[in-house]
């Protein structure tokens, strides 16, 4: 709450932007504790659509077609790689899990837990008080359920679950939902899409058959992307017309150095290989008061580097 409230002080505009829309769509503790995931991205989403992709353009049978043994193809290869694994949980999990990991949720938890201190009633709830900062919330063992509802989303036990499982001298892998483990995975994908034969072995009925629709051609380019009209975008400050660049890498093509572009090197440029230098101001100066001799022979000796013009060239010119 004293995060909002620092929002709305920041910006109020913004604030009641936000607040307007159900905190299930911006907030992790709106999100629904089902589906056991805190992830705001829809990158679920993105990935099936880049695959039918490329059938967009096809006929409406034979996009149904590609995209059917798309599905089959994905669902056989995560069938066959799960059934390969011997562990408990599954491979990205067992990731999650590793203690050696970065953003390891069980691991700081249970690095966590040594700060809570947590009181048993008798029966599957227990009141845990946290040493830093001096909140304290119920938890329940027999539900699963945490006052503070991460537990309940990620499926994977608080710090202060892991308190109260230490508590009792359990295993915390004990504690975590089932929705990781390898025979939930293989349950998923045990569904597999039956192979279709050709038009030609259809079964023939006496029904008319169906036309296509009168195809009108619009003027201009077929779209072949989406539109990304309701994508949120994020303009610049100074001048918001214009979006930020987050997420590209800058890279000179002068210095060859990131985080910046020709425009803003400080380097002195360097000329390309197709580019010539300009004499200096001494070669200049040596240049007009040079006879003309000389000056057909050095201008000779630039263009033929390899070449020895001799001074009896000259004579004879």
């Amino acid at each position: 709450m004293l995060q909002i409230f620092l929002f709305s002080q920041l910006n109020k505009k913004a604030y009641d932007w936000l607040a307007a829309k159900p905190r299930s769509q911006w907030s992790r503790s709106g999100f629904r504790e089902i589906c056991k995931s805190d992830v705001f991205v829809n990158n679920n989403c993105e990935v099936f659509n880049n695959a039918i992709n490329k059938f967009r353009d096809n006929g409406i049978i034979t996009m149904f077609k590609n995209i059917h043994k798309t599905a089959m193809v994905r669902i056989q290869k995560r069938k066959t790689k799960m059934e390969k694994v011997k562990t408990k949980f599954c491979t990205k999990t067992m990731k999650k899990l590793n203690f050696n990991a970065k953003n390891n949720l069980l691991c700081w938890a249970i690095k966590e837990a040594s700060k809570a201190v947590p009181v048993w009633n008798g029966g599957d709830k227990y009141h845990v008080t946290m040493s830093a900062g001096g909140h304290e919330v119920v938890v329940d063992l027999n539900q699963r359920r945490c006052a503070c509802r991460k537990w309940q989303l990620t499926g994977i036990p608080c710090f202060h679950a892991v308190a109260c499982i230490h508590f009792q001298k359990l295993d915390p892998m004990d504690f975590i939902h089932e929705c990781y483990t390898r025979e939930r995975y293989l349950q998923v994908y045990n569904h597999i899409l039956e192979p279709i034969s050709g038009e030609q072995y259809w079964e023939h009925t006496e029904q008319e058959a169906p036309l296509p629709p009168i195809k009108k051609v619009a003027p201009g380019r077929p779209k072949k992307k989406r539109e990304k009209k309701n994508d949120v975008v994020q303009p610049r400050e100074d001048n918001p017309q214009i979006m930020k660049r987050k997420g590209t890498s800058l890279r000179c093509s002068n210095c060859g150095e990131w985080e910046h572009n020709v425009r803003s090197c400080t380097k002195e440029k360097i000329p390309s290989s197709g580019e010539k230098e300009e004499p200096d101001a001494t070669t200049a100066r040596n240049l007009d008061t040079m006879p003309d001799l000389a000056l057909l022979r050095y201008i000779l000796t630039l263009i033929f580097p390899a070449t020895f013009v001799s001074i009896e060239f000259f004579h004879e010119i």
